[in-house]
């Protein structure tokens, strides 16, 4: 018949199963919603990218038309030679200017996304740890509390 002794220890070995599961738990929970976080820090990256890509168009689409209008105002010929180069070089570099505002909000959106996924995973490898810490406890405990019964200490 088990004494008290080992009756407590069984209990400690018990406590500190469901005090490792619970922490694990707690962990995953935590990691899960810093992975909600993370993903809508992707999409706002996205939205803003997006949104700064379009200002930098309308900018430039606003500069060649000043452009236009000055050069039709001093009666110059716009579809050849500087004129013509000038307004094409003005939508090349305002073209390239929004892309790079994309290319970097991409980047920044691939580093949230990143970030999810290590999150998703640091979640489920917490939530595993706390179960083989508790099992871990509970074998250990309930060992130590046979090993009393039968007097080996």
């Amino acid at each position: 018949m088990c004494t008290g002794v080992e009756i407590a220890m069984l209990a400690a070995a018990a406590v500190g199963t469901a005090s490792a599961v619970d922490q694990g738990e707690r962990e995953s929970a935590v990691n899960k919603a810093n992975v909600r976080i993370a993903d809508q820090q992707n999409e706002d990256a996205l939205r803003r990218g997006g949104i700064e890509e379009d200002r930098q168009l309308a900018k430039m689409r606003q500069i060649r038309g000043q452009q236009t209008a000055i050069l039709g105002a001093s009666n110059v010929d716009i579809t050849t030679g500087t004129p013509a180069a000038v307004l094409d070089q003005t939508t090349t570099l305002g073209s390239q200017d929004a892309l790079t505002i994309r290319s970097n909000a991409a980047r920044e959106a691939f580093g949230y996304s990143v970030e999810s996924m290590n999150y998703a995973a640091r979640a489920d490898n917490s939530k595993a740890a706390g179960y083989a810490t508790g099992l871990s406890t509970l074998l250990a405990g309930g060992s130590r509390a046979y090993g009393h019964y039968k007097g080996v200490k």
